[in-house]
Formats: structure tokens, C-alpha cells, sequence
């Protein structure tokens, strides 16, 4: 398994399925900014059911979970790793958004199968704020169940 780099916009590019793209996102049932906002404008119906979810657990429960959500098409699985607590401004700090990565990724196995291919952008990167060279470094930990293509515009 692997981590490949691909140019392009993810959501366009997925031909493949049944898919998996993963992102990291809030326990505040918001996919408001970034990747998970055009998820939200896409998917209305996943985005509620990823609403609906963080509704569900109380306070900090839901941080450094994982849950997979089939798009309203049914062509491809979203799979949400909670990675901050707070969103926009009030975000994790990195070393708790790697570290909730950490947690959140373990969570998946099990909802995903070994060997799958997992699509996404460069998670935690952008509103999160986090260096992607560290959230590389964790994905670097499941190269072994999962492999990775990662989409840079």
C-alpha cells in the first residue's frame, strides 16, 4: 500500500467504485468551510446524517472517532475522521488535531476494508491549520490496511 499525489480536484476525479474519500472534520455537525463545505453543497442528504451523528454523542465523545457515510448518489463512502472538537476559529491546536487523527484513523479499521483505497485532500491542512508533513506522518502509520491517494489542486 501507499501514498500517491495526484493533481486535480478529488470530487471530480473519483471513476472508480465503490470509493472511499476521507476528510477530517468537526464534532459540531458544521461541514462550513473547505472540502467538507463542498461536500455539504453536494451531499445535502450525507450531510445530514453527518449532522445528525454529531448530534448524537455529548461534548468531546465524538473526538478522535471515525464514521463512514454513503454519498447521496450511493457512488462513493464518506468517511468523516473527527480530528477537532471546535471548528473555524475555534479549532484544536495541531498537536491534538495529529493526535485526534491518530485516534480517529484507528477507529476506522473495521469500517473500512484492508486494502481499500482511500481518496482525500491534504486533511487538517488548510482550516485546521496543522503541517501536512504531520498528518502525513500518521497516514504513514496505516500504509499497511489502507492506501492513500492524496488530490493537491
Amino acid at each position: 500500500m501507499s501514498i500517491k499525489y495526484l493533481k486535480g480536484d478529488l470530487l471530480t476525479q473519483i471513476t472508480t467504485y465503490p470509493s472511499y474519500i476521507l476528510h477530517s472534520c468537526n464534532c459540531q455537525g458544521s461541514w462550513g468551510g473547505g472540502f467538507a463545505y463542498q461536500l455539504s453543497k453536494r451531499y445535502p442528504q450525507a450531510t445530514k446524517i453527518y449532522q445528525d451523528h454529531c448530534r448524537s454523542f455529548k461534548g468531546k465523545d465524538l473526538v478522535g472517532k471515525s464514521t463512514v457515510i454513503p454519498s447521496d448518489d450511493g457512488k462513493f463512502q464518506i468517511i468523516c475522521l473527527f480530528t477537532s472538537y471546535g471548528s473555524g476559529g475555534t479549532h484544536d491546536d495541531p498537536d491534538t488535531i495529529v493526535n485526534n487523527t491518530r485516534s480517529a484513523l484507528k477507529d476506522l479499521r473495521g469500517k473500512v476494508p484492508q486494502g481499500a483505497l482511500i481518496s482525500m485532500p491534504l486533511i487538517n491542512s488548510g482550516i485546521f491549520m496543522v503541517p501536512w508533513a504531520d498528518t502525513e506522518d500518521v497516514l504513514k502509520m496505516y500504509e499497511d490496511l489502507w492506501s492513500f491517494d492524496v488530490y493537491v489542486l
